[in-house]
Order: structure tokens, then sequence, then C-alpha cells
């Protein structure tokens, strides 16, 4: 209790003193006086108050206050790289400690040595010229901070799990059918102003080396996610089996390839019902010629019950009705959002149609059918 009354302390003298200093040095200083010594504002504006005196303790605050700054902003990405690599958008590798291998390095992840090189690297590429380094850590800064505002929009609107007490969700407002909460909107706002204003009035070559790392950093993750996507693809086991003259059939694999697919999206709400008037559908529309029937399922939480449970439907429920019919049946998962997974499927399938079922209003419905065609340029049937 002690230590977060003294971190509000701080946190609430921070927020006075440090604008504070910044009115007494336009106030006190002459502008010719800001123009000589903007490198070291500080210790003039101590010097001109106090003395010789007053300067070497301004110096030697700011020295440690810098010194804390920077110490906060290496830990503070030590966490952020960590949490990444522990959601998947960086390597696992990253979490392993050295002291695994070298006990006398305490606590340390892969990624804080390397994040040392990456900022000794940065140093010696502009030696001397901190106001481009600190340009570019300003820049970083900001998109970080923008791209919290984003992700706290994004849970706002993901359904979770369990129900969040009222008091601790923001009042919101309603834009194109999703929930905006007023305080992070607001937040995102201010920044993103902030951010457009940095960059264009910083220098050439800070504004440069910002931009190309905030790019070339979301480049590597996307490229880095998309390819555990499909690995996970590639290398899970799917379920899958086949009936009617597929049902004992040596090499499935290789008849796999030249069937036509369709592709079923089911989730754990009415599985069997879905999947028995999709089949039906199918059979009706390929008169009743052999197929492959891929039940694809988005397991964005990981959890696998669902998977489980729609073996268990497809065992006891489907198999006995469709024995006779000459059908391949094969269920495939990804922990991924659907549009991203349907893509991912397209690339390794070559897909006749995708059936969804009909979503507790017609409109939901027709909106996910015209977003899916938009994004896959499939067919797109609601059964």
């Amino acid at each position: 209790k002690t230590l977060r009354y003294l971190y509000k302390t701080v946190i609430i003298l921070v927020s006075i003193t440090a604008p504070l200093i910044s009115f007494m040095c336009l106030s006190i200083l002459s502008e010719q006086e800001i123009i000589e010594s903007k490198e070291f504002l500080l210790a003039s504006l101590g010097y001109k108050i106090g003395g010789s005196f007053l300067k070497h303790i301004v110096v030697f605050d700011a020295t440690l206050t810098l010194f804390a700054a920077v110490n906060t902003a290496f830990v503070g990405f030590i966490g952020l790289a960590a949490t990444m690599a522990k959601q998947g958008n960086l390597p696992q590798k990253l979490l392993t400690r050295w002291d695994n291998k070298y006990p006398w390095i305490e606590g340390y992840p892969y990624i804080a040595l390397s994040f040392m090189c990456l900022a000794l690297f940065m140093i010696s590429i502009v030696p001397g010229r901190v106001d481009t380094l600190a340009k570019v850590y300003e820049m970083a800064f900001l998109c970080v901070m923008c791209s919290f505002c984003v992700g706290v929009i994004l849970m706002r609107n993901k359904k979770q799990g369990k129900r969040v007490p009222k008091p601790f969700l923001s009042k919101i407002f309603t834009l194109f059918n999703k929930k905006i909460p007023i305080i992070p909107a607001i937040s995102f706002v201010v920044l993103t102003i902030a951010f457009l204003t940095l960059v264009l009035f910083a220098n050439t070559e800070s504004r440069i080396m910002g931009v190309e790392m905030f790019l070339g950093i979301v480049l590597i993750m996307a490229f880095y996610r998309w390819g555990v996507l499909e690995s996970r693809l590639e290398n899970k086991s799917d379920f899958g089996l086949g009936l009617g003259i597929y049902s004992n059939h040596p090499k499935i694999e290789e008849v796999s390839k030249d069937l036509p697919k369709y592709v079923t999206c089911v989730g754990a709400t009415r599985p069997r019902h879905l999947i028995t008037k999709s089949i039906n559908y199918v059979v009706k529309q390929n008169n009743s010629k052999p197929f492959e029937m891929i039940l694809f399922h988005v397991d964005e939480r990981g959890e696998g019950f669902v998977y489980s449970a729609l073996q268990r439907v497809i065992l006891q429920q489907i198999v006995p009705v469709y024995k006779k019919k000459d059908i391949l049946i094969t269920l495939k998962t990804l922990p991924d959002e659907l549009i991203e997974g349907l893509q991912t499927l397209k690339r390794k399938n070559k897909i006749n149609k995708i059936i969804i079922g009909r979503s507790s209003t017609l409109e939901g419905s027709e909106n996910l059918a015209r977003e899916i065609y938009k994004e896959l340029q499939i067919e797109v049937v609601r059964i």
C-alpha cells in the first residue's frame, strides 16, 4: 500500500514539474540563450538561477533521471518482447534465459543483450547526434502507444470468455456497429496527431530512420506470424476419414488431390445440423459424385475442446448416416481469425465453395458472406 501511494506521488510530481521546468526555460532564458544552449538547456537554467553550484546539482539530477529513463525503457522493451513471444508474434526462443547456460547472468532473456546490440548499432550509425536518436525514440514510443490504444479498442469488440465487471469498462460510443471506448479513442487521436506533427517537423534523417524502422519491424512481425500460421497448418495432424468406396482406401491423400473440395465453417453451436445440411447440399449439387468435405473450425483461444467435440459428432452422428456415400471428411482447425485461416486454407487447397450457417440475424450472415467473398473470391453459400 505504501509503495502504491509512493508511485502515485511520483507520477503527480513528474506531471507537475516536467511542464513547469519547460515553462521556466522559456520564461527565464532569453531567445538567444535558448538557441546557444539548446544542447544543455537545464544546465543553463540552473546556472542563471543559482550560479555554478545549482548548475552542478541540476546536471547531477538530470543524469540520474536520464539513467532511470533509459533503464525503464530497456526493461519495458524486454517485457514487451517477452509478451509478444508468449503470444506467438515473436519466436519462442526469445523467452529462453541466459542463466540456463551462464548462471552469473541472472534473469535476462535472450532478447535483452540482442536489444542492447541493436541500440549500440543505432548509436554507431549517427555518432554524436543525440537529437536524431531522440526523435527516432519519440516516434517509436508514440507508435507503441497508438498501437496500445488500437489494441484496447479491438479487445472491447472481442467476445470475452468471462464477463468483465462494468466498473472496469470505459464508456463507449458506436461507430459502424463497433464499440469504441471513449478514452482510448481520444488518446489515439491525440497521440496520432503528436506522431504526425513529430514526423512532419523532424529532420530528414530522423524521419527516414524512424519510418523505415517502424515499417521494417511491422513487415518482419507480419511475415513471421504468417509463417507460424502456415507451419501450424502443415504440421498439425488433421482428423480425416473416408466413407463409401474410400472407407478402406490405402491412399486417401492421393485421392483427395483430385476431388472437388467444399469447406464448411463449423463451430460449437449445433454442428451436426450444419454439417448434415452442408453434406446434403453438396450431394445434391454434385449429383452424388465423390467429393471432399472440409470441416473448418477457427480456435481463436487455442482451447481445443471444440475440436474434440466435433470429432465425436462426426464419428457418432455423421458417419452412420453417410457411410454409404463416397465422401472424404476432413476436420481442420487453425488458432487464428476466420478470414486469415480461410486464406491459408485456400493456398493449400483448390476450394470449390465455402459454406456457412445462418447466424442469429440475416444481416450478420450476409455481411460475413460478402466479406469472405471479397477477401477470397470464392463463392459462399449460406444454408
